[in-house]
């Protein structure tokens, strides 16, 4: 069972990297995914159902931004960026990379802010090296129980508040973004910014 939190146009920051979601209005879809376990007697069956876990889902694709690579693929990936080195550690837990929770931001044009508390990238990106197409592909992160609450603790999984809340940052730059279809002239001389 999945309920919608907010589907529609927003920006997303995770940590201290802002994410443009692709498109005309950045689409996100933010969705609370519960599992339950049914449970059933000889005489009759299934009787009722419970609870089993819960986690928050935030899906989009983000903008041709270079500068986010390294947070859309982390060094545990084996993946170097940049300055960082890459080294592969199969079975790293990616909610347990940080000493830290780290939060996941959903800011709507509206003025309402969804904090994740505990986040995790936990679907990387496809990349496109084509010509008219996006770079990236669709992002899933993931929000699970932060580490010091209980279930039932009001921000055990989200705080959110409902009108009113400013940007918390990012504002858009060209910089680190890919310019689309080149010239052949510019193919093969270093451009800034790149």
């Amino acid at each position: 069972m999945s309920e919608n939190i907010y589907a529609g146009p927003a920006k997303v920051y995770r940590g201290t990297t802002a994410f443009f979601p692709e498109g005309e209005n950045g689409q996100v879809k933010y969705e609370v995914k519960q599992e339950k376990v049914d449970r059933s007697v000889a005489n009759f069956g299934r009787v009722t159902s419970l609870q089993a876990g819960s986690v928050d889902v935030l899906t989009f694709t983000p903008f041709d931004n270079w500068g986010c690579l390294g947070q859309l693929f982390p060094a545990m990936l084996g993946v170097s960026v940049g300055a960082t080195a890459g080294v592969l550690a199969i079975g790293t837990r990616p909610h347990g990379l940080a000493a830290a929770d780290v939060a996941t931001k959903v800011w709507c044009p509206d003025g309402r802010l969804i904090s994740m508390t505990r986040s995790a990238l936990t679907k990387h990106p496809e990349i496109h090296l084509g010509v008219d197409k996006a770079l990236f592909g669709a992002v899933e992160i993931t929000g699970i129980l932060a580490s010091a609450k209980k279930l039932g603790d009001a921000g055990a999984f989200r705080a959110l508040t409902a009108s009113g809340a400013a940007d918390p940052g990012g504002q858009f730059t060209m910089a680190d973004f890919s310019a689309g279809p080149e010239s052949s002239s510019s193919l093969w001389k270093p451009s800034p910014g790149r």
